[in-house]
């Protein structure tokens, strides 16, 4: 028999899958009882369990086949961290966070998803997963309605849902498949983040420039459907009509405030952040400041992908990655395979704001995922 058969079977297929699925899965559940019951411990506990049982089920698998790509990743990243440790200006804290997750999490997750074989497999057990997750996260939205407050990771959690039902109502126009995604988005813009719409919007935009002309009429009519119900919430008579009735029931809409107030396109204080981490940037040109490196403190970081890269690693050198990491973006269209080619253009759409508002993108599996996805089929192509 040929060794290549060996390792890759339906049953190392499939646990491989389910720990992806799991891992999605289980954050976006976490996230959302904890905003629901007001903060559970224990629930962070069991979901952790579940995912490291999953993953150590799952290793010997994707050891097998992604051997070399475990060694390699695993070295880089534990060189950027000595380095960035022996610098001394990250403090311990966050470098000890952003190692951990970017060792333990992010390249085992990343490196999951490379070495499924058949991709379609792990989109149906993300279509699947994210059903419930989405339904979750909308539900912990909608619970925090009644607080001055937003939940910025529940916003991002319907994210992968909503590209997958996207995706499948293209593929074969159930209108389960268009409904339910625009009910996540109405109800993220009403009570979550803007920078999700953002993604959103940049998948629609993927889609409809791949597309040929029979999923070209499909993306249209999900596109009206999906302005019109924006529109609606939006638009000035009914804006008006809601806003006023949410605060007269004392619900809150930090997005619907912002438009309110004229203040859609505030920063959130990140104008300040940019300007105090480019001066970071001119003090420590060549060598940068490593991982963390200058960071306020965590959660208070650059909040864009390119000057946190710049950051870490210098001008020079942090320049070339970032311009490395931008190229993925120009290369995703020419991937062969269609089920990879779906899985990277919604990991890109995810990665969207990392690049420009967000940041912190060595605690992003989908940045890990996408930059590995777009790397192997680099090498493919070569």
């Amino acid at each position: 028999m040929d060794k290549s058969t060996i390792n890759i079977t339906p049953d190392k297929d499939r646990r491989v899958v389910t720990f992806v699925a799991v891992f999605y899965f289980v954050f976006a559940a976490n996230d959302s009882i904890q905003i629901i019951v007001n903060g559970s411990s224990l629930s962070k506990y069991i979901s952790f369990g579940i995912l490291f049982l999953s993953l150590a089920i799952a290793l010997p698998d994707i050891i097998i086949r992604r051997a070399k790509e475990c060694i390699v990743s695993e070295s880089i990243f534990a060189i950027f961290f000595l380095l960035s440790g022996l610098m001394g200006y990250a403090e311990r804290n966050v470098l000890l966070k952003h190692a951990l997750w970017s060792m333990c999490i992010c390249i085992p997750v990343a490196l999951a998803v490379l070495s499924i074989s058949d991709k379609r497999k792990l989109i149906n057990a993300l279509y699947a997963e994210g059903l419930v997750s989405a339904f979750m996260s909308c539900v912990a939205l909608i619970s925090m309605k009644d607080t001055d407050d937003y939940s910025m990771s529940s916003s991002y959690y319907l994210l992968i849902p909503v590209f997958l039902m996207i995706n499948r109502f293209i593929e074969k126009r159930h209108i389960f498949d268009l409904v339910y995604p625009i009910v996540c988005v109405v109800i993220s813009f009403m009570f979550g983040a803007r920078g999700p719409l953002l993604c959103i919007a940049f998948y629609i935009l993927i889609r409809i420039f791949i597309a040929g002309r029979e999923k070209i009429c499909r993306l249209i009519r999900f596109i009206i459907c999906y302005i019109v119900c924006l529109l609606l919430v939006v638009g000035g008579l009914l804006f008006g009509i809601i806003y006023s009735q949410m605060k007269a029931s004392g619900s809150y809409s930090r997005i619907m405030r912002l438009i309110s107030e004229g203040r859609i396109f505030y920063s959130a204080h990140r104008d300040e952040l940019f300007a105090y981490y480019l001066k970071q940037i001119k003090d420590h040109p060549l060598l940068g400041m490593g991982i963390g490196g200058g960071w306020l403190s965590m959660g208070l970081g650059p909040h864009n992908m390119l000057v946190e890269l710049v950051l870490a690693f210098g001008i020079i050198i942090g320049g070339i990655m970032a311009v490395w990491f931008v190229s993925f973006y120009f290369q995703m269209f020419r991937i062969r395979d269609y089920d990879t080619k779906m899985l990277v253009f919604m990991f890109a759409a995810y990665c969207f704001t990392e690049l420009f508002v967000e940041g912190d993108w060595t605690l992003s599996p989908q940045v890990f995922t996408f930059m590995a996805l777009c790397i192997d089929e680099k090498i493919r192509l070569k």
